[in-house]
């Protein structure tokens, strides 16, 4: 069976389900489905997990996507913590000895360099604004704190998967940088699809 076939199948099967997870492909990305316009369809609320490899341990976020038709607009906003200092961000060994000031802010994910791994998840209006008002309540919050391994990118996206219900794994020595926590979350996630569509 030709890969776009299979796509085509895959994305069939996933549209019946009310909370839908599903691995990346090029033609799932929501952004290019909210440029193509919702074609009379009804709104689609999906999350995506976002981990990207980088220089140092990586970054993990998580992007809030909503398509409307009525509308004829998408929403896209993307958040996840940090530490709030250059010296925090620059420095491994004192975010690893020490807690330092931290920030969930917003994110941008085409200013992203390094290999991403995704996971988008299909929620309904309710679930996406409550979401949502999680991490915009967080970053609002000006008393924030960065510590690597107990409150950093990956437990930021651990605190929104819970609220989803979604399969969390822990953290441990397999799962310590976020590329390999993605990998672990994706896998207890998709249950219902081998491997990538």
């Amino acid at each position: 069976m030709n890969n776009k076939r299979r796509d085509f199948l895959l994305s069939m099967l996933m549209s019946g389900f009310s909370m839908a997870a599903f691995a990346q492909t090029g033609e799932v990305d929501i952004r290019k489905r909210c440029e193509m316009g919702a074609d009379g369809q009804d709104a689609i609320y999906v999350l995506t997990f976002v981990a990207r490899s980088g220089p140092r341990m990586g970054h993990a976020y998580v992007e809030w996507a909503a398509e409307d038709s009525v509308l004829r607009a998408c929403i896209s906003q993307g958040f996840g913590l940090v530490p709030q200092s250059s010296e925090g961000r620059d420095s491994l060994p004192i975010v690893l000895l020490r807690s330092v000031p931290g920030a969930v802010h917003v994110e941008n994910e085409r200013d992203e360099t390094g290999e991403l791994l995704k996971l988008f998840v299909r929620v309904d209006s309710r679930q996406y604004r409550a979401t949502l008002d999680y991490a915009r309540a967080l970053n609002a919050s000006a008393s924030q704190t960065y510590r690597l391994l107990d409150n950093d990118c990956v437990e930021f996206i651990r605190s929104v998967a819970a609220q989803l219900n979604l399969n969390v794994p822990k953290r441990g020595v397999l799962t310590l940088t976020p590329r390999r926590y993605m990998i672990a979350f994706i896998k207890q996630n998709l249950p219902r699809v081998k491997g990538r569509p």
